[in-house]
């Protein structure tokens, strides 16, 4: 496909791209015109002009720092594909299938990323940061994260900033070579009244591990999809995940871990708090395929309510097709305890404050387990901030 049929802001910044990039570009913008908006979720985008608001965005791509350390490779992604067509063809160029209607429009219209490939036998010691300050108007950022064969490493990517009518689309594609290692923390913070699609998609090769904390706070509406493929034999996963929705928010989050390989093992935690009329849908999946023998996949949600206007969805699915596995799965929705509740105040505590120490010591449990301090203290700032604010 030509990329001529690109939007004429898209040409512009894409000029100076590989043909091959190009045409993955047009591929993706003509899939996405065929295609009608996603069904059957809970959030309704009908009120927006997406395709106008996502090409007003990726007009003004942010500025983003990039990692120099040894055995480190960090580069804009359109750079890297000229420079590193080898390695960023076969993550970036692949086919699209089953991707819907604006994550094609992502894929067409992404004007700011990043390459960041960690060599071979190369461990890290310090977090990598990518920060992502947002604009006014928002951002259109596609990302690729690979590690080598048994390279080690941490990644601490945030979100930020947004404006009043800000709309953003990010993308991650993460993969990891064989017995490769990666804490990833992906922490998402915009303004309140902006939108957000998010999708991240992780592919695991055999005994690599991934350590995954994903917290929500920011946007008016969101939407999120991590998928994670668990391909290779004694892959693992670890997510925790920690949401806080307040006043007009509506939090839409999908995580699924699919099992391919045999002797994979995912383990998916998921807590959340909403105040006044928020509301949020999270639905996990973990699917354990047949070629998935001798799996474990386990999966909790709990969602706490902290006024009568709160609404919250869970839904846990589990979608087994092999016998020879271990796999459960839960989930519980639920006001303060007024005994809890009715003890603080009795004990001197406002009520503000007594709610406060409650939805704290609700997700201490969850933030005890995050590995990097710097991430777990910032997740516990933004929980913080939430109820104060």
């Amino acid at each position: 496909m030509s990329s001529s049929l690109l939007p004429a802001s898209v040409q512009e910044a894409a000029r100076a791209e590989p043909a091959w990039l190009q045409a993955a570009r047009a591929d993706a913008f003509g899939s996405f015109r065929t295609l009608e908006p996603p069904q059957g979720r809970r959030t309704d985008l009908a009120r927006l002009d997406v395709e106008s608001l996502a090409l007003r965005a990726a007009g003004r791509p942010p500025r983003r720092a990039l990692a120099k350390l040894p055995g480190v490779l960090h580069l804009p992604l359109g750079e890297a594909a000229r420079e590193h067509e080898d390695l960023v063809r076969p993550l970036l160029g692949g086919p699209i299938e089953g991707d819907d209607k604006w994550a094609r429009l992502h894929a067409a219209a992404w004007s700011a990323g990043s390459l960041l490939y960690v060599e071979k036998g190369v461990e890290v010691g310090e977090p990598i940061r990518l920060d992502t300050p947002h604009g006014p108007e928002g951002a259109v950022v596609r990302d690729l994260v690979a590690l080598g064969r048994q390279a080690k490493a941490s990644l601490v990517a945030r979100s930020t900033g947004g404006g009043a009518d800000a709309f953003s689309i990010e993308g991650v594609d993460v993969h990891l070579g064989e017995g490769a290692s990666l804490s990833l923390a992906t922490l998402q913070d915009l303004r309140h009244e902006g939108t957000l699609l998010s999708y991240r998609r992780v592919r695991l090769q055999r005994d690599s591990r991934l350590a995954w904390v994903d917290g929500q706070f920011g946007a008016r509406t969101l939407v999120a999809q991590n998928e994670v493929r668990l391909a290779g034999q004694g892959s693992g996963l670890r997510f925790i995940g920690a949401f806080f929705g307040s006043k007009d928010q509506h939090m839409d989050m999908t995580t699924s871990a699919l099992h391919a390989g045999p002797h994979t093992e995912s383990r998916l935690d998921m807590k959340g708090a909403l105040n006044e009329d928020g509301y949020s849908v999270n639905s996990s999946v973990v699917n354990i395929g047949p070629g998935a023998p001798n799996s474990s996949g386990h999966q909790h949600q709990e969602t706490l309510l902290l006024s009568d206007k709160a609404r919250a969805d869970a839904i846990p699915k589990l979608d087994v097709e092999n016998n020879d596995v271990s796999a459960s799965h839960g989930a519980t929705v639920g006001q303060v305890d007024p005994e809890q509740l009715f003890y603080l105040r009795s004990r001197g505590f406002g009520e503000a404050a007594a709610k406060r120490l409650i939805v704290e010591g609700f997700f201490e449990p969850l933030l005890r387990e995050i590995p990097v301090e710097d991430v777990r203290e910032e997740v516990r700032a933004a929980i913080v901030g939430r109820m104060k604010g």
